[in-house]
């Protein structure tokens, strides 16, 4: 091997070192960077999802509840948009599969829950919507104050669909024990 050729190959191989050394550096900045600038973005996002469903484009918040569970998997805010935004639309499956995300995320939700309940009762799962709505009465219920805050702003209208439930159930025994806990209720309140 002649000294040009070593040359070059010196050369090549330092040339590469380089480059690979600032590809890896490129690389180490970018994730960095986003694991920082990650979070604004999300919040950025889910600002223009409000604006979406203030303009009624359903579809737009769709797609962008969707980036933003893709950026990150267990954001509830996203999810509940998701599932909103498909019930406006009436993809009531698709509505149902975005709520009970959020609802493993946060089952203390009394949104959710509710209009979890909701969607299985239009559904005619009468069963399941029960036990949503019972979930309301339980955490209203509960010992824990922000619990218990959280579940008061729907107990009498879930009380209401519980019983309906029941009806359409057929259990006029837990109907009727539903009836007389609604009696308790202070309904100008609701």
């Amino acid at each position: 091997m002649d000294s040009k050729e070593c040359a070059y190959e010196h050369d090549h191989t330092r040339h590469m070192r380089v480059f690979y050394g600032r590809w890896v550096a490129s690389i180490l900045i970018v994730s960095f960077s986003l694991f920082f600038i990650k979070p604004v973005l999300i919040q950025l996002m889910l600002v223009r999802v409000s604006s979406y469903f203030a303009s009624y484009s359903f579809e737009n918040v769709v797609r962008m509840s969707k980036k933003i569970i893709f950026m990150d998997k267990d954001n509830a805010e996203a999810w509940y948009a998701l599932g909103n935004a498909y019930r406006d639309q009436n993809r009531i499956t698709e509505s149902v599969a975005a709520y009970e995300k959020v609802f493993s995320l946060d089952p203390e939700d009394a949104q959710v829950c509710f209009n979890l309940g909701e969607l299985y009762f239009e559904k005619g799962e009468f069963a399941k919507a029960a036990q949503y709505f019972d979930h309301i009465r339980i955490m209203a219920q509960s010992s824990d104050k922000s619990t218990k805050i959280k579940a008061d702003n729907y107990l009498f209208q879930s009380l209401a669909m519980l019983q309906k439930c029941y009806e359409s159930l057929g259990d006029l025994k837990k109907a009727d024990q539903i009836q007389q806990e609604l009696k308790y209720y202070d309904t100008s309140k609701y």
